[in-house]
């Protein structure tokens, strides 16, 4: 099932993954975290069977037909709302007691291969600036977080599914 959780601001958030890096000056901090807060307009929280894609699910999908039409949904409504990012959280990247992993870099790829379906791949930018904004605003509150201890540079399927559903 999916299931909005909350619409703030006036742009689209979708909570699944989340990408950070470098730092930025204060100045731009300042300006770049206004600019976020006034920014946001929904979050999601969705499932990610891989057997929702059809190249993996060869007709099962059709028994989570339910969760495929709240999909579309929320598709449907990012396309309306017409986000410059979106930003993605994931229960399968690495986990830390003492640590939040935000993954890093300039782009992604990922594909489920590893679910019989190889031709199913895409590939996404990050948004560099907001990894930067982020970076510093964390390290400004010495909340232990960043891009160091990343395992992959490989989109997993729990990032893969909704993206399939929204690009």
């Amino acid at each position: 099932y999916l299931k909005q959780i909350h619409r703030i601001g006036e742009s689209t958030l979708i909570i699944y993954r989340i990408f950070i890096a470098d730092s930025i000056s204060t100045e731009e901090l300042t300006l770049s975290i206004k600019e976020l807060t006034m920014s946001i307009l929904a979050a999601y929280c969705v499932p990610h069977p891989p057997l929702i894609i059809p190249a993996v699910g060869g007709g099962e999908e059709e028994k989570i037909s339910d969760t495929i039409r709240a999909y579309q949904k929320v598709a449907r409504e990012i396309a309306a709302l017409a986000p410059q990012t979106i930003i993605l959280t994931s229960p399968h990247l690495p986990l830390y007691l003492d640590y939040f992993h935000i993954c890093g870099g300039k782009r992604a790829r990922g594909d489920l291969a590893k679910f019989g379906a190889p031709l199913e791949a895409l590939e996404v930018s990050y948004d560099e600036e907001l990894i930067r904004t982020l970076s510093l605003a964390l390290a400004q509150d010495s909340f232990p977080a960043g891009t160091q201890g990343e395992t992959s540079k490989e989109l997993d399927h729990a990032s893969f599914v909704p993206l399939h559903f929204i690009r």
